[in-house]
């Protein structure tokens, strides 16, 4: 019985392995559980499900959970509070320290002193930034105060701040009184920014020739054999240099029947320098066809598009002396879930893993299988009900016979 369990299991196994296509990964070496991330490249896209539901992640202990992520553009930090560090109201200097680089361009001071004027020094990481900025209140002038201090762009990570008060004005021989009474000021905080910005998604170019053109009356069609590679936005790659003409995009995955997904208008002009070919469309198919309508001019000349693609990444978590590989390619696999999406962020630190070269399976074996098990599914059962009545009357049998000795 054990035997015959094994070779059920073991068919049932080889059963399971659908997957035309393969990949190993190598991974950089670890020394504890890592975040891996690895970019999806065309060759995936060409040959998996159109929503990547059929991806399947491999180890030596058998099927790892993974995820897939948009690529995320990392925020970047253009401003942050700090609280001194260290003040020495002595020397009338404060010290600020950054865990990290940060780029400074402009400070602002938390003061809570009223009516005065103040020269300000400003040093990065020992390096004199600027000197003499005056500071003041003059609250019971004017009303007026300027508690900011520009600095030329500096990347630091330890700022220290040297005032003294300005003791030959008129505005401080007027309120010398409250101004001796002050021997230093109270600064509670410092807000530090810059003027840096995030920067623009990050958009991969896949360049797809022309598969055919046709034109019927006054439209002509435009086929590409996109090979299921997603984009955001294509650009048609247009040759004449003066056109203003209305366009529309269409999705199939047979070529047969064609889904609508947008229009747009694409236009060029030397003489007015226009220049608008990009149609913002997303969308993920084996083909896609422009239709343009020409009205009376002659068609385009367009041998190619581009298709602007939003990097996705397959992540994971790996183990050390761990080996890894996908498999991928059966879209009658459902979409898998798994928890470790839930046990990361995009703040994890992750190493960078490589694909290797593709590999073709060979299933038809498999497939062989499958077919020969639901040609003969009855007779199987039929058979299986048949071994199992025969082994409970042996064991029934069995146990008759030794009562029988017993009495």
């Amino acid at each position: 019985m054990r035997h015959i369990f094994l070779l059920l299991l073991f068919t049932i196994v080889s059963m399971a392995n659908t997957q035309p296509y393969e990949r190993e990964i190598t991974l950089p070496k670890v020394t504890k559980p890592t975040l891996v991330e690895l970019k999806l490249d065309n060759t995936i896209y060409e040959h998996s499900s159109l929503n990547l539901h059929d991806i399947r992640l491999l180890s030596q202990e058998g099927t790892e959970g993974y995820f897939i992520r948009s690529h995320q553009n990392k925020i970047v930090e253009n401003q942050k509070r700090l609280y001194p560090s260290l003040y020495n109201r002595d020397k009338a200097e404060l010290t600020f320290k950054f865990k990290k680089l940060f780029d400074i361009e402009r400070i602002v001071l938390h003061i809570e002193d009223r009516d005065f004027e103040s020269l300000f020094d400003v040093y990065g990481d020992g390096k004199l930034l600027v000197k003499n900025y005056q500071l003041f209140d003059y609250s019971s002038e004017t009303g007026t105060q300027n508690f900011t201090i520009k600095i030329p762009k500096s990347s630091v990570k330890n700022l220290v701040i040297h005032y003294h008060l300005d003791k030959t004005t008129s505005f401080y021989k007027k309120y010398q009184k409250i101004q001796k009474a002050r021997q230093y000021l109270t600064i509670k905080s410092a807000l530090f920014s810059n003027s840096n910005k995030n920067k623009e998604p990050l958009e991969e170019e896949s360049e797809i020739k022309l598969l055919k053109v046709e034109t019927k009356e006054k439209e002509s069609r435009y086929t590409f054999a996109t090979k299921q590679i997603p984009f955001s936005k294509l650009e048609p790659m247009i040759e004449e240099k003066n056109f203003n003409r209305d366009a529309t995009i269409y999705l199939s995955n047979k070529k047969k029947e064609w889904k609508f997904l947008s229009h747009f208008n694409i236009t060029a002009s030397l003489l007015n320098h226009k220049n608008n070919k990009v149609a913002y469309s997303s969308g993920k198919a084996k083909y896609l066809q422009i239709r343009i309508d020409n009205q009376d001019n002659n068609p385009l000349t367009i041998k190619a598009i581009k298709l602007f693609t939003k990097p996705k990444y397959l992540c994971f978590i790996t183990n050390p002396n761990s080996y890894y590989k996908v498999q991928y390619g059966d879209i009658s696999l459902n979409t898998p879930h798994y928890e470790v999406a839930n046990l990361v962020d995009y703040n994890t630190p992750f190493i960078i893993g490589k694909f290797q070269e593709e590999r073709e399976l060979k299933v038809e074996n498999h497939i062989k299988k499958i077919s020969f098990l639901e040609q003969h599914k009855q007779l199987l059962i039929t058979l299986f009900l048949l071994l199992a009545v025969g082994i409970l009357g042996y064991i029934a049998f069995g146990l008759l016979k030794r009562t029988e000795l017993d009495v």
